[in-house]
């Protein structure tokens, strides 16, 4: 039996060739137990950008649960992009305060991050982010999952990971590469066996789970969810190699359809990249469309009845507007609506008002005063 360094605070089970066991409580004490099988701990950790926000910045969106015994992971989608969850985690905004998870994986909607992790807790943070739970909807082998960890354990033992974009937005090749890694990594790290993921030897249940499994919600969305049994298949094959020294060289390439992901993309981790400079058709996409309603209630129509839908526009006032301060703090909500109402007193023409998915609001009193923040007051969009 070989002993090698391993997370403190691991407790492995099986390793597939007899039943060895091995609780720690220390780093003087943390070893990588290995059979004539398998041997945890040689699974590479995947390249992470640490980005740990502190008690003193972030106050909230977690608790204290005691020691975190990491079983698995839970995945999630952001409905957004990394530096705008980033930003929400540490805003004023009461969903933003309430919000964290451990990791965030850069998409489609984050330029030269796509495919970069960042880590928003680090392994030893006993902190339990509040991505995962409560428990408002179990499901599938979320039932499973509470009956034999608990609830507290959501939480707790599972590292929580964000994946970038919306339900609908394409998972990228890099995206998907970092995120097989990562699940690889953690999946080691709690001692699952390559030929027993996604269940955990010790409870027999399974612990790669998805936010559906414990909340009412659909997260992660239809496009991550049907990559489901593909990244589970490829985080398996780089369990094996690893766990059973066969070397990377083995684990299979991404599916047909998907082009194999650059190696070096972590040259390219600049903290102060604008993934969202002019010409992006990611912008497009973040700021969705809207139509326009009368101070009438009335609907704004094209001359032929049908209703006239305002999109992203490079040279509006309002895109550029919200460009400008979504470039400021990290944060690219999606339009809500516009609708006029009635303007200042002693005015004839309505004020304009356009409203985004988060609560910032665009306000024209008139039509000659320039749009302000309303949200914001004082400050000229």
């Amino acid at each position: 039996m070989e002993v090698r360094p391993f997370l403190a605070g691991s407790d492995i089970g099986h390793t597939g060739a007899g039943e060895v066991r091995v609780g720690t409580d220390t780093a003087e004490n943390s070893v990588v137990m290995t059979s004539a099988a398998v041997t945890f701990g040689r699974v590479a950790r995947p390249d992470v950008v640490p980005r740990h926000l502190d008690p003193a910045r972030k106050p909230s969106g977690w608790s204290r649960l005691g020691p975190r015994r990491i079983v698995g992971t839970c995945v999630h989608r952001m409905d957004g992009t990394l530096w705008g969850s980033e930003t929400h985690f540490v805003s004023d905004d009461p969903h933003g305060r309430d919000a964290l998870a451990d990791f965030g994986i850069g998409g489609a909607l984050d330029g030269a991050l796509d495919g970069v992790i960042w880590e928003w807790l680090a392994e030893d943070d006993d902190r339990s982010p509040w991505a995962s739970g409560p428990a408002d909807g179990l499901e599938g082998d979320g039932v499973a999952f509470v009956r034999a960890h608990g609830r507290e354990a959501i939480n707790r033992d599972l590292r929580s990971i964000e994946v970038s974009g919306r339900f609908t937005t394409p998972v990228t090749p890099r995206q998907l590469d970092a995120l097989c890694r990562l699940v690889a990594y953690v999946h080691d790290r709690a001692g699952v066996p390559w030929h027993q993921f996604p269940t955990h030897p010790r409870s027999g249940v399974v612990t790669q789970l998805q936010h559906w499994h414990f909340a009412t919600k659909d997260c992660p969305g239809p496009v991550l969810r049907g990559l489901t049994a593909t990244y589970q298949a490829r985080a398996r094959a780089i369990m094996r190699a690893a766990q059973m020294g066969q070397g990377q060289d083995s684990v299979s390439p991404l599916p047909p359809g998907l082009p194999a992901p650059t190696p070096s993309h972590g040259q390219s981790q600049s903290h102060g990249h604008d993934p969202m400079a002019d010409g992006s058709p990611a912008l497009a996409w973040l700021f969705g469309a809207t139509t326009r309603t009368f101070l009438s209630g009335d609907t704004e129509r094209w001359p032929g009845g049908e209703p006239r839908t305002y999109a992203y526009d490079p040279a509006g006032v309002i895109s550029r507007a919200w460009l400008r301060r979504a470039r400021r703090e990290g944060h690219f909500p999606r339009i809500a609506g516009w609708r006029q109402v009635p303007g200042p007193t002693g005015t004839a023409a309505p004020a304009e008002v356009v409203a985004f998915a988060n609560g910032w609001v665009l306000l024209r009193r008139s039509s000659l005063p320039p749009w302000v923040w309303a949200d914001r007051p004082g400050e000229t969009a």
